[in-house]
């Protein structure tokens, strides 16, 4: 059985679960829905994480397109889910934390294998080719 549920981060402090439910209910039944932390007096935290289930496959895969969307503030990353079920609250916020979303990359881009041995990506380099709408960017490897 395929998963059905997307996690979305980097989203606004000030979101409510009723403005999540707005806007993921356009894209298919809800089956459940989860805005993380649920405790609304809990101190400042710095982006809030939502975790949304649908009753079928056909709206996660429209919910993705929904990433990059800017929702209050900042840009929604939406991505699915790597748990069949929706975590509590201590793992789900462990996925709030900054990061840099890649889709689709290829393993072989990766540098490294084992915890301490570098970066996963060499340090992007651009350069310009004609105007400035074509803009290429080279990965160098520093060690060579």
């Amino acid at each position: 059985m395929a998963i059905c549920t997307i996690q979305v981060t980097n989203i606004c402090p000030k979101a409510t679960v009723r403005q999540m439910k707005e806007l993921f209910s356009y894209l298919g039944d809800i089956d459940e829905l989860r805005l993380f932390p649920e405790d609304e007096n809990k101190p400042e935290i710095p982006s809030k994480v939502c975790f949304v289930t649908y009753k079928e496959r056909e709206s996660v895969e429209t919910a993705l397109h929904l990433s990059n969307t800017v929702f209050i503030d900042r840009a929604l990353v939406v991505a699915q889910s790597r748990f069949e079920i929706i975590p509590e609250e201590p793992v789900a916020m462990s996925l709030a934390a900054p990061a840099v979303a890649v889709a689709f990359i290829d393993k072989s881009l990766l540098i490294g294998s084992g915890v301490n041995s570098g970066p996963l990506l060499p340090t992007p380099q651009t350069s310009l080719l004609g105007t400035p709408q074509m803009v290429f960017i080279e990965f160098i490897n520093s060690d060579l």
